[in-house]
Formats: structure tokens, C-alpha cells, sequence
């Protein structure tokens, strides 16, 4: 069975602007005069730090999932968070109006696929090296290119990489794809700075960084048909947390 968790959650100890109030106000106003309110779900796949299950096997935890359970509490929404395969994840988001998907990397090839609540962080794309490798840091990704690269099976990186030429093994998930790279399988992995480490450091392995080679906002992607006072209101109650400090609190939480 999927873990589901409801997105209610404490109360913030931080208090809103009056302007800021008065525009949630006039956003919440709008919806239910148009009876547009409703239970939304916010699917996910298992990405530490951002999201991922506790050590109880069923909290999601992780600095998006914490994020977007105070936004949904300080905007008033009815919320549910549900872990599934990325792929999986990603196709209810693009067929259900009522779906968003995080956390998703915005990049110019889904753009018009859906509408976008965020950032909710900025990932740095790495291609990293074992700690033991003669290879030294480069200076364009082009003098990488002779290199077998292991990356997570249709992540966003991968894909990127591949459009410029790069010969790539794909792997069920992140860990198994840094345990090739151990094992000499590949000679680069591809990884952001946030789980790229978080990995490394969890399976007790040297990993140093060679070559950054994209920085890309990670967003909540939802439905093109959701409507738009309700992405309006999601950006507005974000855009308080990032002011006031929480999200970055969040982000520095899972470092």
C-alpha cells in the first residue's frame, strides 16, 4: 500500500502581512465563489533529501515535503501527499486536474505541460567522480564526453546529458547507480548537490564533484487545469515563506 499522509499540519509561529492576508482573502474568496475548492493530492517519488519515507516506513519527510505541508496549513487547503514511482507520479499530474507532482526540475521541455508552484529549491547538476579517481575537475562538460555516465532512468539530468552526446547506464534509482560508480561500472555519476552528497554519505561512499554542468528551480508541477486563483494563492503563501525565512529553515534542516 502507497503511504499517504494529509497535509495538516502545526500552525506557522510566523504571522502573515496584512497585505499578504488581504490578498489570500480575496484568492479564497474567488474559489468559493467559483466552488473550486477541493481536495487536491501532491504526488512524489522517493528523492532524499527533498522527499522520502522515514525510518518508520511511513512519514514522509524531507525539506519539499515539509515545505509544502506548511504552505498547504498557512494557505487553508485540503491536502494529501502520496509516494509513487516517478513515472507514475508524473503521468497523474499531466491526466488529473486535481494533481500536482513534486519535486519537479522546470526546464524548458515541460514548461507548457503544466502550471508551477515555486521554486522550492534550486539543484546544481554534478557529474561526480569516486573520492579515489585521477580525474580533476574540468573545465567544460564537452572533455567529458569519452565517459560512461550512470544516472537515475529518466531523470531530468540524464536527459539533458544525452541530448549533448553523452553515452549513459541507466539505473532503477540513485543508490543503485552510485554503487556502480563504486564498482567501476560507470566512470561518472550524474546527481544534483543536494542528493548527489545525502546518498554518498548514506551508503558510506567517497564521491568529489568534476563538473557542475546545469542549475535548475525545482518546482510543484500541477494539472494545466487547476485552477488558476489556486496556483495564484500556493505562489503567494511560498513566496511568505520564503520571505519570513522558513523555507530556507526547511532546506538548511535536511543539510
Amino acid at each position: 500500500m502507497k503511504p499517504t499522509q494529509a497535509l495538516a499540519s502545526p500552525s506557522s509561529s510566523l504571522a502573515f502581512s496584512g497585505e499578504r492576508v488581504r490578498r489570500l482573502t480575496l484568492l479564497t474568496a474567488g474559489l468559493l465563489l467559483s466552488g473550486s475548492i477541493h481536495a487536491l493530492t501532491f504526488v512524489t517519488e522517493s528523492y532524499p533529501p527533498l522527499n522520502f519515507l522515514a525510518d518508520d516506513g511511513r512519514t514522509l519527510i524531507g525539506s519539499s515535503s515539509d515545505t509544502l505541508r506548511e504552505m498547504a496549513s498557512r494557505a487553508g487547503l485540503e491536502a494529501s501527499i502520496e509516494l509513487y514511482p516517478w513515472q507514475r507520479a508524473y503521468r497523474m499530474a499531466q491526466s488529473d486536474p486535481d494533481v500536482c507532482v513534486f519535486t519537479t526540475a522546470r526546464i524548458e521541455a515541460r514548461e507548457a505541460l503544466f502550471q508551477w508552484v515555486g521554486p522550492l529549491t534550486t539543484a546544481r547538476w554534478t557529474l561526480y567522480a569516486k573520492g579515489n579517481s585521477p580525474l580533476q575537475p574540468a573545465k567544460s562538460l564537452d572533455e567529458l564526453k569519452r565517459f560512461i555516465v550512470g544516472r537515475y532512468q529518466d531523470d531530468a539530468k540524464g536527459t539533458f546529458l544525452q541530448q549533448k552526446g553523452f553515452t549513459l547506464d541507466d539505473a532503477r534509482n540513485e543508490e543503485q547507480s552510485l554503487k556502480k560508480l563504486e564498482s567501476g561500472r560507470v566512470d561518472l555519476w550524474a546527481a544534483s548537490s543536494d542528493s548527489g552528497p545525502w546518498h554518498a554519505a548514506r551508503l558510506k561512499i567517497a564521491i568529489k564533484p568534476i563538473f557542475v554542468f546545469g542549475e535548475v528551480e525545482m518546482y510543484l508541477a500541477c494539472h494545466p487545469a487547476m485552477p488558476q486563483a489556486l496556483i495564484e494563492r500556493m505562489n503567494l503563501t511560498l513566496k511568505g515563506m520564503r520571505s519570513d525565512g522558513t523555507l530556507q529553515r526547511l532546506i538548511d534542516a535536511y543539510k
